[in-house]
């Protein structure tokens, strides 16, 4: 039993943290594109620039579900919440 939990917890651990990754990265590239030299560039790029940053505004959020944030503090919350129902269980019982 405990093998199979500890299996569980990694795989929930292993999304929630590349899903932070990935909304991370995605701030980053935001981050890099406003901070660009675009005076340097030509028309066509400059025009390019304009629709790639109208397209990342929003930063990527890898979502279960459909409206579950996949992040750590979605994976502390889990954590948290089940050790409670574990400690509630193990004292009624």
């Amino acid at each position: 039993m405990l093998m199979y939990m500890s299996c569980i917890i990694t795989e929930l651990f292993l999304y929630c943290y590349y899903g932070h990754e990935v909304n991370w990265e995605s701030a980053c590239i935001i981050e890099s594109a406003y901070k660009m030299d675009w005076l340097e560039l030509s028309v066509k790029h400059r025009k390019d620039l304009i629709i790639f940053m109208e397209r990342i505004k929003r930063p990527l959020q890898p979502m279960a579900g459909a409206f579950i944030p996949l992040s750590n503090n979605t994976f502390i919350s889990v954590m948290r919440s089940s050790y409670t129902f574990f400690v509630f269980l193990k004292n009624t019982h």
